[in-house]
């Protein structure tokens, strides 16, 4: 009986040890498992996290390329607007500097035009003050058919009648006189020759009251007052 007893006991001790070693396999089995799926959900989280951040970075990558490329385009355009408008304020300086020389060039060549009729006018009249008192009164009708000799190296016998332009008839029956034109063409044409060879040479100072010579001899000459006008902008240049 003792036998017995001890044997159930030892049964019963062995079965405890074998259902507490079964327990503690499941416990561990169970605590594996959850381990193992808490790692692969701390796994999960890890990958979700590293793509949320990636692609957080990649946003903010994709956003600052796209500020600094409309930063370079507005850069440019405002460059090309600037360009522009030196350019244009350029021409328009250009524009404005090309009418101010044209309108001092006309101005000076009025200036000169109106300067030269008014010398050329009174010297007209000067001259013909100088006529009026120099005309050399109507001799005495001599008795004599013998034509008259000449007296001075200013008037030389003529031909023509005194009505003809450039003489002037003296004396009586057939003794006519002539006072010969004064050489204005000749000295007109050496004075500008003289000033042209000046005016090449650059020496605008001494060819500028040589013109003006020249317009006394022809008032209003167009050779000689443009002359003038061109060494008035030279001289003030």
């Amino acid at each position: 009986m003792e036998a017995e007893r001890l044997a159930k006991e030892k049964a019963a001790q062995e079965k405890l040890e074998a259902d507490k070693v079964a327990k503690d396999k499941v416990a561990l089995e169970a605590a594996n498992k959850a381990a193992q799926a808490e790692a692969e959900k701390a796994q999960k989280a890890k990958l979700a996290a590293e793509k949320a951040e990636t692609e957080r970075l990649a946003k903010e990558k994709a956003a600052q390329e796209k500020l600094e490329t409309d930063k370079l385009a507005k850069d440019k355009i405002a460059q090309e607007a600037a360009a522009k408008a030196t350019k244009a304020e350029s021409e328009k300086a250009q524009k404005d500097k090309l009418a101010k020389e044209k309108l001092e060039s006309e101005k000076i060549a009025k200036e000169a035009s109106a300067k030269a009729a008014k010398e050329a006018a009174e010297k007209a009249a000067q001259s013909k003050v100088t006529k009026t008192k120099e005309t050399p009164k109507e001799p005495v009708k001599e008795k004599t058919t013998a034509p008259a000799k000449e007296t001075t190296g200013a008037i030389v016998p003529s031909s023509t009648s005194s009505s003809e332009p450039g003489s002037a008839g003296v004396g009586s029956g057939d003794a006519k006189y002539s006072i010969p034109q004064a050489l204005g063409a000749d000295k007109y044409k050496a004075n500008i020759k003289r000033a042209d060879e000046l005016f090449k040479m650059k020496r605008y100072s001494e060819a500028k009251p040589i013109y003006e010579e020249a317009l006394k001899q022809k008032p209003n000459d167009a050779a000689a007052t443009n002359k003038l006008a061109e060494i008035e902008k030279l001289i003030k240049k």
